[in-house]
């Protein structure tokens, strides 16, 4: 939470793009679409989400940087994003293109190669998806990273 609260003092409203109604997501991908455009990335982003979350808000949004920032990291070229919400579940898939060769661990999960990085982005990203019911699918092709995580927005 103390992250997304600092990652929101640091952004611009004068320059947010409105990618949804929900604020605080929205305030996220707007971080993530300027540091694209400064970095020469291209970034699509379709979101379709209701404007209320009934899971929580913060932990939402640390799992979506969390997998937005390693795209933005590993992104060669390009990052999309794609938010959707069928039958109270919130569906989000990130695909951006890379170079080199990922790492994995001997349990076969993906290990930071980041010079800066401690590793722990799919961990928190996993733990909040089983917190709601929800899981995570990565695939990497053709030098093409796919992540799908999915998860429960249902009041208890």
């Amino acid at each position: 939470k103390a992250f997304i609260n600092k990652e929101l003092d640091r952004i611009h409203t004068d320059f947010q793009i409105l990618f949804c109604e929900n604020p605080i997501v929205n305030a996220v991908i707007s971080e993530y679409s300027s540091r694209a455009q400064l970095n020469g990335t291209e970034f699509t982003a379709n979101i379709k989400m209701p404007y209320r979350l009934f899971c929580d808000e913060a932990e939402f949004c640390v799992m979506l940087s969390n997998l937005l920032e390693n795209s933005f990291d590993a992104a060669k070229s390009y990052i999309k994003i794609n938010i959707g919400y069928l039958n109270n579940q919130i569906s989000v898939n990130i695909k951006n293109d890379y170079d080199g060769v990922l790492s994995k661990d001997e349990y076969g999960n993906y290990a930071t190669t980041k010079s800066h990085g401690s590793g722990l982005g799919l961990k928190s990203v996993n733990l909040i998806l089983k917190k709601n019911n929800g899981f995570l699918k990565i695939n990497d092709e053709n030098g093409v990273f796919d992540v799908f995580a999915t998860m429960k927005n249902s009041p208890a």
